[in-house]
């Protein structure tokens, strides 16, 4: 893997999974073809697309399918001196310990974080971690607010620090329709020739039936026998 320096010389963005339910990674950079998911604070690198809204992500594999994520679920930790604002939220670790030669066991060193790009309305929560070689991070118990300080000692002189700021997905909103509220069909012409379907299926019906039924046979009638007159 090449270093920092190299990543960000070659024009690359540090990065990492802002969204607590991760992110999705497509094969396009507009399709819906999703090929994999990435879990919260996952790092990764990327390079930005003029005028897209996914950045394509960096694989160490140059013949492997291209692969990019959106700019909405990552926030930004690293880029290139000459590089004006992100279209991306961005974080800045600022440092009471910046600029200073050495600093003495037992001093206390202050990191405050600058949110750059984040919305009014983001809700999210933040964890502060450490690392003794800079690759697997421990998260640092009841460290959840943007500045965090710490006393130096020999131990932790050597530590590396990051900070996460973790986006709560936004819910989406639950559309109900009441029996109510259901619109009645418009095709009246539609209903007119149902109903007489129906009614002409009736008559064949009864048509049928009394062609099964024999018909109903007169009793003879009697003659008369006529009267006789007295003489």
């Amino acid at each position: 893997m090449p270093s920092d320096e190299e990543m960000l010389e070659a024009g690359y963005i540090k990065v990492y999974v802002a969204i607590d339910i991760g992110a999705n990674v497509y094969g396009s950079v507009k399709g819906d073809d999703i090929v994999d998911h990435l879990d919260a604070d996952t790092e990764l690198w990327v390079k930005l697309i003029k005028k897209a809204e996914r950045a394509l992500i960096f694989d160490l594999d140059e013949e492997a399918p291209k692969r990019y994520i959106s700019l909405v679920d990552i926030v930004a930790t690293m880029k290139p001196e000459d590089m004006d604002e992100l279209p991306t939220r961005e974080l800045v670790i600022h440092s009471s310990a910046d600029g200073l030669p050495f600093i003495l066991s037992g001093s206390t060193v202050t990191f405050d974080t600058e949110l750059i790009n984040f919305l009014e309305d983001d809700k999210y929560t933040v964890q502060w971690k450490y690392s003794e070689d800079g690759k697997k991070f421990t998260d640092i118990d009841g460290a959840n607010d943007l500045s965090y300080e710490f006393v130096v000692d020999m131990e932790n002189a050597t530590y590396f620090w990051r900070v996460s700021v973790i986006l709560e997905a936004p819910e989406k909103p639950v559309v109900t329709v009441s029996p109510e509220s259901q619109d009645e069909p418009e095709d009246s012409e539609g209903l007119e020739s149902l109903e007489a379907q129906e009614s002409q299926e009736e008559s064949e019906a009864a048509e049928e039936q009394a062609l099964e039924e024999p018909a109903a046979m007169e009793e003879p009638t009697v003659p008369e026998e006529p009267v006789s007159s007295e003489d």
